[in-house]
Parts: structure tokens; C-alpha cells; sequence
């Protein structure tokens, strides 16, 4: 057997972006090793996917920590996004090129590397991996980080599909106090994006669409533009309980499609739903959403 090339953890360079692309790359193309807050499974994608990561102090290379070997190729890479308050790190990786690391001190010295670098308002770590990315499940879980509920990812990719019925415009100011009770009513505090967070960021690439009866707000749908993939992203989709059975959920699920395929002119509409939420599997199946990939959230409080 081959001995493992000696592997050093130093934080990211520029100099390192062609090789951490390729590794990524290279690696994600494998379910079983999967980080799916960066699923990208080619080096243009990765290095497309980075670039959300420049809101991070000091960009990418200031978030993320990588094993080069002596010859000078990447090993193994984690990372970390920042959260708009930058309170939560969303874990890239870890990536290793040979699965034989996991079984080394290197993943705990990337880690290790990584908090060292993160700003100490970052106050939880959250990790995304595929439900067959095994190694690096038990690694993290063995490092303190809490497994959750297996989360789905489900991907539209036409604008003809499911229902034909459109409900929603704009969320106006005579409905925002309901939309801010309906929200924190449906998606619990401290896992969702507030309210009023929703609200101030609104713009041409955040869209909040409402279905109205009169004064009374029956659903929302929050609405996004992801820049590696390429796609429309549901973020938040609710129904006020006494108007659910009325195809509201649909025709707003619809209205988004309108946005993300013929205003944005974006390939393909994409959504989580956690595992448990059976109902509303069934509702995204029926409105032309396929099942992509399924995650497993992990979690720790720094």
C-alpha cells in the first residue's frame, strides 16, 4: 500500500483557487462525498459557486483553509460562508481527495484551522452534506456537531409544468405586519431568516409575492436568485391554515416559476423541504418539482 503524502493546512490563497476548484469539483461528482451547500461538480461552477463567499471579510481565501501537499496540490478543503449578520458559518466541505484521510489527523486540522480563522461573532457552524457522504457525517459528529432532520432538495426546470394557475404579486405595506405574524407562525426563530430581514432585503433579485383576499393575506412566497447554480430558489412558501385545500400554494408556487423562467430568465427553480413535511412534498411533486438530492443538516454552537 501507498503511504499518504504528508498534507500542510495553511489558509486559502489566490494562488490556491485553479486547485480548489478541481478538487471540489472532483470530488462532488460522488453522492458519497457530497457537501451540498456547494454541490457545483465542475471547476468552472466551484469557482462560480466562491464568489458568493466574497461578502466573507477578505473573500474567499479568508474563509476557507486548505491541506496542500509538499509538491503543492490541494489535499483536502473546508470553508465557511457567513451569514448577512455574520452570526452563522455555512460549512463547505470538508473535501478530501483520498478517502483514506478521513482516517488521519488532517479533517480535525482543518477544522481546527478554520475556527482559528473565523471571527468571533460567529456563534454556530451548519453543515450540509448528502445523506451517503458518511465519512463526513461521522467526522463532524464526532467533533460535536448535532445531526438534524434529513432535508430534500427539489429542482423545477420548466416554466410549463404542474399547475397552470398563477396567484401572488407583490407583498405591499398594507399586508406586511400579517406577513411578519404568518412567517414567524410557520418557520421557527433562530432557523429561518427573520421577518423584517425578508422585508428590508427585497430588490429585483429578492422577491416577496402575496396572495391577497381583500386586507386579509392567505400565502406568500419568498423568492431568490442563486448565482452558482444558476436558478430561481424558493426560500420561504406558507399558507395561512384556513386557506390551505384552495390551490393557493400551487398558484404561488406558479407565480414563482413566472419569476425565476420568464423574468429572470433563469434555468431551473429549486427549494428544501424537510423530510417530515410529507404535505408539502406531495404539493412541489405536483407542481412539477423532482427530487434532486436529499441532506442531512448538521449543527455547533462555537
Amino acid at each position: 500500500m501507498n503511504s499518504l503524502p504528508r498534507v500542510t493546512v495553511l489558509p486559502a490563497a489566490p494562488v490556491d483557487l485553479a486547485g480548489v476548484a478541481a478538487l471540489i469539483a472532483g470530488t462532488n461528482g460522488h453522492p458519497a462525498n457530497q457537501s451540498l451547500h456547494c454541490a457545483a461538480a465542475t471547476p468552472a461552477a466551484v469557482r462560480a459557486a466562491l464568489r458568493r463567499v466574497e461578502d466573507f471579510p477578505g473573500g474567499w481565501e479568508r474563509g476557507f483553509v486548505v491541506g496542500t501537499t509538499a509538491d503543492g496540490e490541494p489535499a483536502a478543503v473546508l470553508g465557511a460562508q457567513l451569514s448577512p449578520d455574520g452570526t452563522l458559518g455555512w460549512l463547505w466541505g470538508p473535501w478530501l481527495a483520498d478517502e483514506r484521510h478521513w482516517n488521519t489527523p488532517l479533517p480535525a486540522a482543518l477544522l481546527d484551522a478554520l475556527n482559528q480563522r473565523l471571527p468571533a461573532g460567529v456563534r454556530q457552524l451548519e453543515a450540509f452534506l448528502h445523506v451517503e457522504n458518511r465519512d463526513a457525517r461521522r467526522f463532524l459528529q464526532a467533533r460535536g456537531f448535532g445531526s438534524g432532520l434529513v432535508t430534500h432538495i427539489y429542482v423545477c426546470r420548466s416554466a410549463r409544468t404542474g399547475c397552470a394557475r398563477e396567484v401572488g404579486a407583490d407583498l405591499t405595506a398594507t399586508h406586511e405586519v400579517a406577513f411578519a405574524r404568518l412567517h414567524a407562525d410557520t418557520f421557527p426563530a433562530g432557523a429561518s431568516t427573520p421577518a423584517d430581514e425578508l422585508l428590508a432585503g427585497r430588490d429585483t433579485e429578492h422577491r416577496i409575492f402575496a396572495a391577497v383576499d381583500g386586507l386579509r393575506l392567505l400565502g406568500y412566497v419568498c423568492v431568490s436568485v442563486n448565482r452558482a447554480p444558476s436558478e430561481g430558489f424558493v426560500d420561504y412558501l406558507a399558507v395561512r391554515e384556513s386557506a390551505r385545500g384552495r390551490g393557493i400554494g400551487s398558484g404561488l408556487l406558479g407565480r414563482a416559476r413566472r419569476w425565476a423562467f420568464v423574468e429572470q430568465r433563469l434555468p431551473q427553480l429549486a427549494l428544501c423541504v424537510s423530510d417530515w413535511r410529507a404535505g408539502a412534498r406531495r404539493l412541489y411533486e405536483q407542481a412539477g418539482f423532482a427530487l434532486s438530492a436529499s441532506g442531512v443538516a448538521l449543527r455547533r454552537r462555537r
